[in-house]
């Protein structure tokens, strides 16, 4: 079941019971009872306590919508397991000339997986946008293209041309880096950033 969907069953739920509140109340009122009963009590805090998690859970996939979630696809443990190490998405720049796109899709283990190595190696670099390729990132990703996700990418001064550099790799029997069958490739993003830099010169 889709993030979106669980919210809204959790959402009626909250209703069910809140309109059960009601209806209580109501029946009180008529009997002229001034106490409230115990199994009023019980399902008011029942309402409270599931309209309370179903609020929680809106906040979780509004703010994993920023982050480039789709929440009608998304699954509840990918979004909670992808939200720390996923960044939250810019918007695309109106020019790309001589700037860095990091292209990713929130649901990619890869770039969940890589994320904090490319942020640590473009973190002195100030036009970085972060785009989802079915979000901010679609129109340009038709105007450049990669061929897989996590992209690092340079749009060249021109405007025309870009570099690509899929910084990391994955071997069943390899142990390169810090995880298991995972490498990351530091040198082609500083490639890709001393390119930058002379084309700006």
């Amino acid at each position: 079941m889709s993030v979106i969907m669980l919210w809204l069953c959790m959402a009626i739920l909250f209703m069910a019971m809140f309109a059960l509140c009601l209806f209580m109340r109501r029946a009180q009122a008529k009997k002229q009872e001034t106490t409230k009963t115990k199994e009023y009590k019980t399902a008011k805090s029942a309402a409270i306590l599931i309209g309370a998690v179903t609020a929680m859970f809106g906040a979780l996939i509004f703010i994993a919508s920023l982050q480039a979630m789709n929440p009608m696809t998304a699954k509840l443990p990918m979004m909670l397991s992808h939200m720390p190490n996923t960044p939250f998405e810019s918007r695309a720049p109106k020019d790309p000339s001589g700037a860095i796109i990091v292209y990713y899709r929130f649901e990619c283990p890869d770039c969940a997986r890589s994320y904090a190595d490319i942020k640590y190696e473009l973190r002195d670099v100030d036009d970085v946008y972060w785009l989802g390729t079915r979000s901010n990132g679609a129109e340009l990703l038709e105007r450049f293209p990669v061929e897989s996700v996590p992209a690092v990418v340079y749009i060249h001064q021109n405007g025309n041309l870009h570099t690509t550099v899929y910084p990391h790799d994955f071997h069943e029997n390899n142990i390169e880096w810090h995880k298991e069958g995972y490498c990351f490739h530091t040198e082609d993003i500083q490639e890709l950033l001393a390119l930058k830099e002379r084309d700006s010169q």
